[in-house]
């Protein structure tokens, strides 16, 4: 009997990692990524690198100050993709998640 809670308590935990847990891409891990953050927190968030790319490379760009963005970075899945924006300070100053409607 105790085994089986063990387990089931283990199932749990597992599947509430899986669908919260941070170093995934997910709406929940993309929520968390504030203006000011680093690359490398947003990497750890998202659970890989993401791909340097120009604003004319995005459909739709993370909202910025003209000027204040410069560089871009995206992470791309089978049904969308999540961009940030760094200053040149290398901090997050915007962001989007773009998943296109059916």
């Amino acid at each position: 009997m105790a085994f089986h809670v063990v387990v089931a308590i283990g199932l749990v935990c597992g599947l509430w990692w899986l669908v919260f847990g941070e170093g995934r891409y997910s709406r929940q891990n993309y929520e968390k990524i504030r203006d000011g953050a680093t690359l490398s927190e947003v990497e750890r968030l998202l659970g890989r690198p993401g791909e340097e790319v120009s604003e004319g490379q995005l459909p739709h760009s993370p909202t910025t100050r003209p000027g204040q963005a410069g560089r871009y970075v995206v992470w791309r899945s089978h049904n969308g993709y999540i961009a940030i924006a760094l200053e040149k300070d290398g901090r997050v100053c915007g962001k989007i998640m773009f998943e296109p409607s059916l």
